[in-house]
């Protein structure tokens, strides 16, 4: 794999030396067509739109990893490969990136998940810029889940079959999601409600239950024991990046 990691040198390179030459935006500017890929058993190939927001021009790298900031451009340590890896973005234009599952063997009774990162850094020389703005690079990280074949149970029913129970540890309350389906569960929020009142969990990097799996979620709410009815309430994101809330008696 000698011209993978000699091309893998050659865009850090050019990425440190504009790093050099440029000012790098707080808010990042680059807009997906979808917040999520979804790649069904069948499916090799996908096609994501890119709009550039901001008013001057990005250099734009991207690369799919676990989430745990574990890849880098050129590597082919994850089955789906992003194509450019490294390109010029012009304000307010739009551009096509291209995702490529290379066919590397997944499990085929669940869902797996993967991680697009679109990494900008504003391509504006720093004598150009305006002298009170402060510009960063930024990193936006987009889910890839590949679904095998044979897994087509519907949205709600996916919701219908997760589990919440209510637990005291450590003078904390937590709840606990327990998720027996194969595919992945994405929540945005999750909250303990007691007396009418919601107390919301700590907010994680990564709030996915995983397929088969369960995850404890720490509720910032006073200290005291259950004296009473408790419930949740969760918001779940779709396929398509829509919201549900969802509620259970604990």
């Amino acid at each position: 794999m000698k011209s993978l990691s000699l091309i893998k040198q050659n865009i850090i390179l050019l990425i440190t030396m504009i790093s050099l030459m440029i000012t790098t935006s707080a808010v990042a500017g680059m807009l997906a067509s979808s917040t999520r890929i979804i790649f069904q058993d069948n499916t090799s190939r996908k096609t994501l739109l890119l709009a550039n927001t901001n008013d001057y021009p990005v250099l734009v790298q991207t690369w799919v990893d676990d989430g745990e900031n574990s890849g880098t451009p050129g590597e082919d340590k994850y089955p789906f490969v992003a194509i450019p890896a490294i390109f010029q973005s012009d304000a307010k234009s739009r551009s096509n990136l291209e995702l490529i599952y290379n066919g590397t063997p997944l499990p085929d009774d669940r869902e797996s998940v993967f991680w697009l990162n679109l990494y900008e850094i504003p391509a504006i020389k720093t004598a150009d810029a305006e002298k009170n703005k402060v510009l960063m690079a930024m990193n936006t990280q987009l889910k890839i889940f590949y679904r095998p074949a044979g897994l087509n149970t519907k949205f709600d029913d996916r919701l219908n079959a997760l589990i919440f129970s209510y637990h005291r540890q450590n003078g904390q309350d937590t709840i606990v999601c327990r998720n027996p389906t194969p595919y992945y569960i994405s929540l945005s929020s999750l909250s303990l409600i007691r007396d009418n009142q919601y107390y919301p969990a700590t907010i994680m990097p990564d709030m996915m239950v995983a397929p088969f799996g369960e995850k404890t979620y720490v509720i910032t709410s006073p200290s005291s024991e259950n004296t009473g009815k408790i419930s949740t309430e969760a918001i779940i994101i779709d396929d398509k990046g829509n919201s549900h809330t969802i509620s259970r008696l604990l």
